[in-house]
């Protein structure tokens, strides 16, 4: 279960089941999922930028000169930060404005 909070909105749970995506604008929607409780899993983590957005070309290839060229270490920057809510068991990821 996803979890989704746009601004200005009420929050939305998207249900998944193997094999299930789910796309969204991570920057701008709160976003946050439930502990998943089983032996193991995989996930895949897409990120993008629109090549008309606010970040494009400041965050192409992640700030790094190309595909496939390490960080400069002066370019390293902690970009969000997750919080545990003990209470509930669920992660939370909110990114800087």
């Amino acid at each position: 279960v996803v979890h989704l909070k746009p601004p200005n909105f009420d929050e939305t749970k998207v249900e998944m089941f193997e094999g299930d995506g789910c796309v969204y604008a991570g920057t701008e929607v709160e976003h946050w999922r439930e502990r998943f409780r089983v032996g193991g899993y995989i996930q895949l983590f897409l990120h993008f930028i629109a090549k008309h957005g606010r970040h494009y070309p400041k965050l192409i290839f992640d700030e790094r000169d190309c595909l496939g060229a390490g960080y400069k270490e002066h370019k390293r920057k902690k970009r969000f930060d997750i919080r545990y809510q003990n209470e509930s068991n669920v992660s939370r990821n909110a990114w800087p404005r």
